[in-house]
């Protein structure tokens, strides 16, 4: 589920168009217990609608990002289950 400008929406679980050579790099390295591949797929789209890539190097980047961002995700709640405030 995903707010933009005060709505609220349900977005389906996508399927990336690249490519063929660049598919492997298109996919999460790796999905921890808990995770969701849709939610990793529709942060991936809206990264890939925003920069548009257009060449292979582009593409290389903009999923880069996308492995990247989902990382931040991924320590933001590891942080938040391990670090419980005091008091």
């Amino acid at each position: 589920m995903t707010q933009k400008n005060s709505q609220v929406f349900n977005l389906p679980c996508m399927s990336l168009t690249v490519r063929a050579e660049l598919k492997p790099f298109s996919e999460p390295s790796l999905l921890l217990p808990g995770e969701n591949l849709c939610d990793f797929e529709v942060i991936r789209q809206m990264i890939v609608d925003d920069i548009q890539p257009q060449t292979n190097i582009e593409w290389l980047w903009t999923l880069d990002l996308v492995e990247m961002f989902w990382e931040i995700l991924r320590y933001r709640r590891l942080k938040n289950r391990c670090w419980t405030p005091i008091g």
